[in-house]
Formats: structure tokens, C-alpha cells, sequence
């Protein structure tokens, strides 16, 4: 047997599917004899591949933190494909499988370019999402949110991380847009169906305001400002990022937007 096979047998008899990369190579070395270091779980992952590995021996999904849950062969999988440079910190989307089926990254749904007036932003701006992604992705963190706010009894201003994801994937289906490869990275978050880029705030206050970062306006075409309230998100400003700072104030190279005088844009 090879040493797939090997992880997969020892994988498949324990009471448990959830494991760590030591477990994983604990069991292999206890059993079969096998040099830890030839153990590489990333190498079966569905979710996961490394350069030179064929992408026909799948029997995890990567969970994080160094944990997989095994799922075996033929596993219907649903999920992108992840793959980090030598030398990286961020990882790559690659690819996704769809009901297990694997498509390259290269066939998948990407940002189709249109025309502005200050020229399309590059596909490598954007994050390349297709719009089910995106649903699926929004449907999930509202899920989270709900556990950690009405199951876990957090307050909304302590998942502000959450909250403003959230923001991101609304903003992207409603101008049929996507996200930015890096969030921020451009000033902006979201590249709308027209090609505006468009960076998001989205706050759980009642009252206060958004920040606005001056050094970066000139790569900002709009502004969306999204209030979470009452358990539920509503759009408060969607416009010309211009409009908005006429508004606000300026503060140590940051304009400060109040939400009353954006509700009133």
C-alpha cells in the first residue's frame, strides 16, 4: 500500500473523524512504521493542494489550526481549493469543487472587466467570487453572527470583524459586484457590476460615525454604509464617496462621517 492508502486505513477504523497533523502522523509511524516527516496530511486535503500533487487523492478537508476532518474517498465535496506560495503568508484560491467535482481556478466564474471613466480595475483587484459563492458566504456569516449574538450572547459591537464581512458580501450582491482580492488593500472593498469601486462601512452603533481614510480617496469612486440594527442590516448611504466627506469632518488625515448626516445624504 502506499502511504495514502496507509492514512486512509488507519484514518477510516478510529472513533473519531476530527484529527490534528500529529495524530495523524502518530497513528501512521505507530502502525505502519512510517517516517513522520513522510506524512503530509495537506497532500490528501480536497480543500488543499501543494504544486506536483495530483489532485486525485483526497480523503480531508482542512479545518484550520493545524486540524482535518477525515471524510474518505468519493466525498462530495463543496469548497474552494487553497494553495499557499513557498515563502507566502496569504493564501491562493486555486480552484473549487462542486458536488465533487473539481474545477481549476482558471474555468471558474471571475470579475468580468467593464468600462469606466477612470478605466475597468485589473482581475487581479478582485477576488474572482461568483455570485453563489458570494450567497452562500453571506448565508453563512449570518448564521455565525446569529450563534455568537443570540446563542453565545455576544453584543454586536464585539463581533465588529463579523459585522463588517457581512457588510462586504451585502454590498457586493446588491451592485452585483465582488470583493476585492484584499480587503482594503486599494482603499476600496467591493468593485460593483460598472467597474466603481466602493469602500464599505458598516457599523453597529446607533449614533457616531464612519471613518474615512483621506490618503486613499483618490482610489474610491463610492461609499456604502451599512447599520446593523435590530438584528438586521440596512443600507444607510450608497453614493458618491465625494458627497459624503462634503459632510464630514476632518481629523488627523481621517474624515468622520456622522450616521445621522449619512441617513440624510
Amino acid at each position: 500500500m502506499t502511504i495514502f492508502d496507509k492514512v486512509d486505513e488507519i484514518l477510516k477504523i478510529q472513533n473519531k473523524s476530527i484529527f490534528s497533523t500529529s495524530e495523524i502522523k502518530d497513528l501512521c509511524h505507530d502502525h505502519y512504521g512510517i517516517n513522520k516527516n513522510s506524512v503530509i496530511p495537506s497532500d490528501y486535503c480536497y480543500n488543499r493542494t501543494n504544486h506536483g500533487i495530483a489532485n486525485d487523492k483526497n480523503i480531508l478537508i482542512f479545518l484550520g489550526a493545524g486540524e482535518y476532518k477525515y471524510v474518505g474517498r468519493d466525498h462530495q465535496y463543496s469548497g474552494w481549493v487553497y494553495h499557499k506560495e513557498k515563502g507566502e503568508t496569504k493564501e491562493k484560491i486555486v480552484g473549487e469543487w462542486k458536488n465533487g467535482k473539481y474545477i481549476d481556478f482558471d474555468q471558474a466564474l471571475t470579475y468580468e472587466e467593464h468600462d469606466t471613466d477612470h478605466g475597468a480595475e485589473p482581475t487581479s483587484n478582485v477576488s474572482g467570487l461568483s455570485k453563489d459563492r458570494l450567497e452562500e458566504l453571506y448565508s453563512n456569516y449570518l448564521g455565525l453572527l446569529e450563534l455568537e449574538i443570540s446563542i453565545l450572547g455576544c453584543k454586536a459591537t464585539e463581533v465588529r470583524h463579523l459585522i463588517g464581512r457581512i457588510g462586504e458580501f451585502k454590498c457586493a450582491m446588491e451592485t452585483n459586484g465582488t470583493l476585492a482580492a484584499v480587503p482594503n488593500q486599494h482603499g476600496f472593498d467591493v468593485i460593483s457590476e460598472h467597474g466603481k469601486r466602493i469602500s464599505v462601512k458598516t457599523t453597529a452603533q446607533v449614533s457616531g460615525f464612519v471613518s474615512i481614510n483621506s490618503n486613499t480617496l483618490d482610489r474610491v469612486d463610492e461609499l456604502m454604509v451599512i447599520q446593523y440594527k435590530a438584528n438586521k442590516f440596512s443600507i444607510v448611504y450608497h453614493g458618491s464617496v465625494t458627497k459624503a466627506i462634503e459632510v464630514s469632518r476632518l481629523y488627523s488625515h481621517r474624515y468622520e462621517l456622522d450616521i445621522s448626516k449619512a441617513v440624510l445624504l
